[in-house]
């Protein structure tokens, strides 16, 4: 095998460890932000219920003037962040299929490499090394 051989075949490994990473690391991050989702739409719905019987009870202008503030500088924002993080969970939720599928492409390209380093350089005496334990059983 030439060094131009292993080298190719290091590089492919690498290659698809970094998809293995990317694909462990990227359902963490989609399932915090949608934790963080479900909190801001908590907090919406206590603010909206404390409006509710603010209203329902009879309470002065000068509480529901309170709640309108608060409602405009903790609500909105909080709804504007609400927003911005299903759109980074769409995003990740995107990459992470792409991922996916570069990950079965690559372990199809290592499969096929793997066979036909077992065909045409049989006559090598060196053994291969073994591939990481978290993906040997893909390979």
């Amino acid at each position: 095998m030439t060094a131009a051989q292993v080298i190719g075949v290091i590089v492919t490994l690498l290659g698809a460890a970094t998809s293995l990473t990317a694909l462990w690391l990227l359902p963490r991050q989609i399932k915090k932000l949608r934790a963080d989702t479900t909190k801001v739409d908590a907090e919406t719905e206590n603010v909206n219920a404390d409006t509710a019987v603010m209203v329902a009870t009879g309470e002065d202008q000068h509480w529901l003037g309170i709640i309108k503030t608060q409602t405009e500088s903790l609500v909105e924002p909080m709804q504007k962040r609400l927003d911005v993080l299903e759109a980074q969970v769409a995003k990740l939720e995107e990459d992470l299929m792409k991922s996916r599928q570069l990950q079965r492409s690559a372990i199809g390209y290592i499969r096929l490499l793997l066979r036909w380093v077992n065909q045409h350089l049989a006559e090598v005496t060196e053994p291969v090394p073994p591939p990481p334990a978290d993906i040997a059983s893909e390979l």
